[in-house]
């Protein structure tokens, strides 16, 4: 029987909000999960899930049952054929992408970070920058999502539809996200250049972009 832990205190990365949730769980397995769920109806308490704390907001925070999915970390597949990745929901994206390089795989958008969990950056809008660049949710394929009444369901363009354009973005709100499949890209490198300059010439240089974004003549990917 998996056990909760009180007199934990959650905060988050930025240590703006935080929380003493009445128990704190950290489950390695979904029967384990189930259980957490099926004690929360019997106590009539509220679960919120946690993965890497990154949110800038308070939307983890609970007095009732926090669970945290760390345990729940696996790489479960790698299609080299379709380029994806089927990954449980608690791996964080640092980790993630250390295993897409042993197989030559990338993720095509990231955040500024990388220690988030995958289930984490997709239910909170997780973007990077770029016109012509979704949010990283625009990268998933399917999901699986395990539900306040124990169910498990499978989601993606073909399969429960319209739950799996909700559930890309879910902000915690539909159940508890089990599985993530990402689609990848070759794997790539990218180089950054770090200068001084004013802002001045920020603006400028702004403008500039600004013109080459919006001028249909440059058209790039």
């Amino acid at each position: 029987m998996v056990h909760g832990q009180s007199g934990v205190r959650f905060q988050n990365w930025a240590k703006t909000y935080g929380c003493s949730p009445e128990l704190y769980f950290q489950p390695a397995t979904v029967e384990e999960l189930k259980e957490i769920l099926d004690l929360a109806r019997q106590k009539r308490k509220r679960v919120k899930v946690v993965g890497g704390g990154h949110s800038p907001s308070d939307i983890a925070c609970t007095d009732d049952f926090m669970i945290q999915m760390e345990k729940m970390n696996k790489v479960l597949k790698v299609d080299k054929e379709k380029r994806q990745v089927t990954v449980e929901a608690g791996i964080l994206l640092s980790d993630l992408n250390v295993e897409l390089s042993k197989h030559a795989l990338a993720l095509p958008i990231l955040g500024a970070v990388s220690d988030v969990a995958a289930a984490g950056v997709i239910g909170t809008g997780t973007h990077n920058t770029g016109i012509r660049h979704g949010i990283v949710a625009t990268q998933v394929v399917a999901l699986t999502l395990l539900t306040a009444s124990g169910d498990i369901l499978q989601c993606s363009e073909s399969e429960n539809p319209e739950l799996f354009q909700a559930a890309c973005v879910h902000l915690g709100c539909l159940g508890i996200i089990l599985t993530v499949t990402f689609q990848c890209v070759p794997e790539f490198y990218l180089q950054e250049t770090t200068f001084p300059s004013t802002l001045k010439e920020v603006s400028e240089l702004g403008l500039s972009l600004k013109e080459i974004v919006v001028d249909p003549a440059n058209e790039c990917d």
